[in-house]
């Protein structure tokens, strides 16, 4: 067998595995003394976010904005509770799901763990603005163009 790339750091998909694995890293270790994992890092962040747009947080809506599947996020988010960081009511939309809710302690922990993984990314993606703004367009075309293609 023959790969196409003759040199392991010519593979874009062995190179975005390697970069993310070493965010994903640095992330965790920011997190370590938070008490969150990165996983409820985002569904926290997300559900303050699309609660502060004005969106439905239903898991639904969660899942699709994070990508974390459904699964992953009502277990998360069953911890999440008994944990006191976030909580579920009734949607005024549709009676039969649930909207998530943050709690003042998940607001708080949420400002204080934001600020360790905005560290992170500042450190981790030190590039010239330029740079960085070429690295976001790119990564942006890559997953629109891609999100209709996974499941």
């Amino acid at each position: 067998m023959d790969f196409k790339h003759k040199n392991a750091d010519e593979s874009p998909g062995l190179l975005l595995w390697q970069t993310s694995t070493l965010w994903r890293r640095s992330i965790n270790a920011a997190l370590d003394g938070t008490g969150l994992t990165h996983t409820q890092y985002v569904i926290l962040a997300v559900t303050y976010y699309l609660t502060k747009v004005g969106e439905r947080t239903t898991q639904t809506n969660i899942s699709d904005m994070s990508m974390v599947d459904a699964m992953t996020i009502s277990n998360s988010v069953k911890l999440m509770e008994k944990k006191g960081l976030v909580f579920r009511e009734e949607d005024t939309v549709d009676s039969r799901a649930k909207v998530l809710k943050c709690t003042d302690s998940g607001i708080e922990l949420l400002e204080k763990a934001t600020q360790l993984v905005e560290q992170v990314d500042d450190q981790f993606f030190a590039l010239e603005n330029n740079n960085m703004s070429q690295c976001i367009s790119i990564l942006s075309i890559l997953k629109n163009i891609n999100s209709n293609n996974s499941s």
